[in-house]
């Protein structure tokens, strides 16, 4: 059940679809990425690639733990029942 649970909030392709459907609907948030994606550029032109990959793969890991909680927060999940679908 567990595993069944975490499969339905965390690793639903549906959920992610819809969530870039919303992001892309946001006024600036094109704009956002765009001036994202140039600056992570120069920094990966900066650090080089190795260390680049390191510090994007870190920061997602810790990203994926924060929206986790505040989507657990929004569905009205208690803070045990997302501790235990945690991996």
């Amino acid at each position: 059940m567990q595993d069944l649970l975490k499969e339905l909030f965390w690793n639903s392709d549906e959920i992610h679809s819809a969530a870039d459907q919303i992001c892309q609907s946001i006024p600036g948030y094109q704009e956002s990425a765009q001036r994202y994606e140039e600056t992570a550029a120069q920094v990966q032109n900066i650090l080089g690639y190795e260390l680049y990959d390191q510090l994007c793969t870190r920061l997602a890991e810790c990203s994926a733990y924060e929206i986790r909680a505040y989507y657990s927060l929004g569905l009205g999940l208690r803070e045990e029942l997302m501790h235990s679908l945690s991996f």
